[in-house]
């Protein structure tokens, strides 16, 4: 299957699941986890010829562990985002996070190229949520020397000035924050 054209992968795909029970083997196999051959004909409702028809054509899909349970393979795992897309299944949790992180490992490749590296860093020193951090920190620094210097009402209200265009800044690039702390996180465990 590996040697295919993308085209073909998802010719063999559609085919595979082009009967209702394909899918809801898929399905079942997906929210279960490992299910043996009596479950999924208790859960389908089938009988085993049947069954066992439909399990021989979708055979890239599944697995089966040590116990001949029937687990999803690699390519059965890439074909729920397509389940998920026609409201047939939903994703799991992890799943979810799983793909999110590839899209943050994507994004970190991308800004590696020196050229969409300095695209990057232009966005970024250009980005409002950017300034206002840069403004709120001079301004909370202005304001300790204020206070240190002569202390009073005035100082009191710069600091606090600052410390608000700090917060509006962090809430400004909150998703983009977020996305690189679970990348760290990720790499440090």
């Amino acid at each position: 299957m590996s040697d295919k054209s993308p085209i073909d992968k998802a010719a063999e795909l559609f085919t595979s699941l082009s009967h209702p029970l394909r899918i809801s083997i898929i399905k079942v196999v997906h929210e279960k986890g490992p299910v043996s051959f009596s479950g999924l004909m208790k859960a389908l409702n089938v009988d085993s010829g049947t069954l066992g028809f439909h399990l021989k054509q979708l055979e890239p899909y599944l697995i089966r562990d040590e116990n001949g349970n029937y687990g999803l393979s690699d390519a059965g795992k890439a074909a729920l985002p397509i389940l998920q897309s026609l409201g047939l299944v939903e994703l799991k949790g992890d799943e979810k996070k799983e793909r999110k992180m590839k899209e943050a490992r994507a994004t970190i490749d991308w800004i590696m190229e020196p050229e969409k590296r300095r695209q990057y860093l232009r966005r970024v020193t250009l980005e409002p949520g950017n300034w206002s951090i840069g403004i709120g920190v001079f301004l909370t620094f202005i304001g300790l020397f204020l206070f240190v210097w002569s202390p009073g009402i005035f100082s009191v209200v710069i600091i606090t000035l600052g410390i608000a265009g700090v917060c509006v800044g962090c809430w400004i690039n909150y998703k983009e924050t977020r996305t690189i702390w679970e990348l760290t996180k990720e790499k440090e465990s």
